[in-house]
């Protein structure tokens, strides 16, 4: 179940990023979706690194067929991919499908972290444990076309630990909270779905961005701000212009008005909350001002950075490391994934085979102290009885 989550999630992620329903989507998901199956589907799941060896290399894709749980991936594989002849030839189909992957496998930033086998942060234990994860996907930093993919992998796994709550009775749901900025940038159809079931899961979302102009325009975004208004209970109305104004004002009237919402003070705010699940009329409150530092900066950037350096000891893996994995797994043969998984084999029966016999060895030897403890239980009521008859005949 969890292996087809995150393969429809990818599936979105390049549907997102590449338009695919005006790029010949469904070969591109037919093919792609297979490949996902076949590289993560079995015993020994790979990374996205591997997907382009699938249509690269027939020995390593004929040894995943072998490895590979799903029969109908397999077949598909078998008796569809590498029959097919003509434009639909996998000779062809292969640059289309690998040539969405290369900004990714090919990325220096992006590779360390999409090519590890398991990951160094459980993001189910972050939400039960009340731990803090904060993520700089600063477009600056990053560069424009890696960090969309970064945010919707991050959203995915998200995703997958709230769904995974549910084998925890709602009460008992520890509450998690979600601070997103620029959220118009997080556009997947997960957010929506996050918007609408995440209260069940004990997700609390808060969102940010400037203006709800940003949540009309690109992929998925009707289904977006229907999410976020639709999810909305308790509404608290800043300062604002005059395009949202417009739009939120359902909300205030008849009290308040559009001008009223475009000329609010300063550290003032129209709340319209609900009690008893119904909404009160809306009214203005005052907040309380900017608060002063209790830290220097100083102060606040010795703290920043230890915390950056413990976490960086316990949760992060070294570049270097992962590059080796990366480029060792490559070049890695068919036969040495065989030897490797046959060595693998064999000590896993060897061990099965030690704790067998020492299971055994404990038996027997428990048999044995009963059998010696029946023994001298009986050797014991022997003497008595021969005591009690010798001073009966004295």
């Amino acid at each position: 179940m969890q292996i087809n989550l995150i393969v429809n999630e990818m599936i979105k992620i390049f549907d997102h990023l590449y338009d695919l329903r005006q790029t010949d989507g469904p070969m591109f998901e037919l093919y792609m979706r297979n490949a996902l199956l076949l590289v993560v589907d079995n015993d020994a799941p790979g990374t996205l690194m591997d997907v382009p060896r699938v249509f690269e290399d027939k020995d390593y894709r004929d040894y995943l067929k072998c490895i590979c749980k799903n029969p109908l991936v397999v077949r598909f594989w078998s008796e569809q991919a590498e029959r097919a002849g003509g434009e639909s030839a996998l000779a062809n189909i292969a640059p289309y499908i690998t040539s969405k992957l290369n900004q990714f496998t090919h990325n220096a930033l992006l590779r360390p972290i999409i090519g590890q086998c398991k990951s160094t942060i459980d993001f189910r234990q972050l939400m039960d444990h009340r731990q803090i994860l904060l993520v700089n996907l600063s477009k600056g930093l990053l560069g424009e076309l890696d960090t969309p993919m970064l945010r919707m992998l991050l959203i995915g796994k998200l995703f997958f630990a709230a769904m995974g709550r549910v084998d925890v009775p709602e009460a008992q749901r520890t509450p998690f909270h979600w601070y997103v900025d620029e959220f118009q940038n997080f556009t997947t159809g997960t957010v929506a779905h996050l918007l609408s079931e995440s209260r069940k899961f004990g997700i609390r979302l808060t969102l940010a961005n400037q203006n709800m102009a940003q949540l009309n325009r690109g992929y998925c975004r009707d289904s977006l701000i229907e999410a976020v208004l639709g999810n909305v209970g308790n509404l608290l109305v800043f300062r604002m212009g005059a395009a949202d104004a417009e739009k939120l004002v359902t909300y205030t009237r008849p009290e308040l008005g559009s001008q009223d919402l475009q000329y609010l003070p300063d550290f003032h705010a129209v709340a319209r909350l609900l009690k008893h699940n119904t909404p009160l009329r809306p009214f203005v409150f005052q907040t309380l001002p900017k608060q002063k530092r209790m830290m220097t900066a100083q102060t606040t950037r010795m703290v920043r950075d230890t915390i950056l350096n413990n976490c960086r000891m316990h949760y992060t893996r070294s570049v270097l490391e992962v590059e080796r994995e990366i480029i060792d797994r490559c070049n890695r043969t068919v036969h040495d994934n065989a030897y490797e998984e046959r060595v693998e084999t064999e000590a896993e029966v060897t061990q099965t085979t030690a704790r067998t016999t020492k299971r055994e060895n404990v038996r027997r030897a428990a048999m044995r102290r009963m059998a010696e403890s029946e023994l001298l239980a009986l050797a014991i009521a022997k003497c008595d009885c021969f005591t009690i008859r010798t001073s009966k005949g004295l």
